[in-house]
């Protein structure tokens, strides 16, 4: 998360102020709380109480309450300098509890995406069974409930499975322009932030067909503001694709701004 890294090495600018003059500390101070202000307004709001503490340090008084006759130049120095280290600890202290706060935001936040992203794999890693488990009716009836012929009838049947976990599903979303124009995604879960595409293999789509095609997509769905986590679902039903392994690997990526997740099913 780029807010902890920065609040780190802020954190870091800090333990190191006392080796600097007092121009420089007020100087680095400020820059610090610059820093905490925006971070702490776009990932809590200014309702929260870290805004009122931020106010009460800026104004914190630095130095002598009043200067006397006498009174020498390292004397004020000196209690500026004391007054100064002590705000330092403070917005340390300030910083130490915006880090907890968010530490534990991460850490519901990834429990809540595992649970969504085990559901979903569940489904696209279950899908040939689900097809497999239609043809087989009950009774004397031997027609099948559906006959999985082409992509429109795997998105068709995925819909409905997606529909069972999740509220928000959005079926053949646009995607915004991309080389001058515009372009449908397959399903979107809006809430999620997630991005599912689906591939169908035939024999004029293998591994080299659908490479060029999910990269074509790859490079539109970065551009769209709810998509962070793109699944390729590629159902391969007579294993046409020569080298799974190959395509996922090339295909998949875990960078925090953008993920590409590859299914390919049924396994071998």
């Amino acid at each position: 998360m780029a807010e902890k890294q920065s609040l780190m090495e802020t954190i870091q600018d800090l333990i190191n102020i006392k080796r600097k003059d007092n121009d420089t500390i007020k100087g680095i101070l400020d820059k610090v709380h610059r820093k905490l202000v925006m971070i702490v307004e776009r990932k809590f709001g200014r309702e929260r109480d870290y805004i009122n503490q931020l106010e009460t340090l800026q104004k914190m008084s630095v130095g002598p309450f009043a200067v006397y006759p006498g009174m020498s130049q390292s004397y004020i120095y000196d209690q500026v300098r004391k007054d100064l280290i002590k705000k330092s600890d403070r917005y340390l202290n300030l910083i130490g509890t915006v880090l907890e706060e968010l530490k534990i935001e991460e850490s519901m936040r990834e429990e809540k995406d595992e649970n969504v992203e085990e559901r979903l794999f569940r489904i696209l890693n279950r899908f040939h069974r689900f097809v497999k488990q239609l043809k087989r009716r009950q009774g004397k009836s031997t027609i099948p409930i559906i006959e999985v012929q082409n992509e429109y009838d795997v998105q068709d049947l995925l819909h409905a499975l997606l529909k069972l976990e999740f509220d928000d599903v959005r079926a053949e979303e646009y995607t915004p322009s991309y080389a001058g124009s515009n372009s449908r995604m397959d399903f979107l879960l809006k809430k999620e932030e997630i991005v599912v595409e689906v591939k169908k293999t035939s024999k004029n789509l293998k591994d080299k067909e659908i490479g060029v095609q999910l990269n074509d997509d790859i490079a539109k769905y970065k551009t769209h503001p709810n998509c962070k986590i793109l699944y390729c679902f590629i159902y391969d039903p007579q294993e046409l694709i020569s080298n799974p392994d190959g395509l996922q690997n090339d295909l998949s990526q875990e960078k925090e701004e953008f993920k590409i997740k590859v299914i390919i099913t049924p396994k071998r």
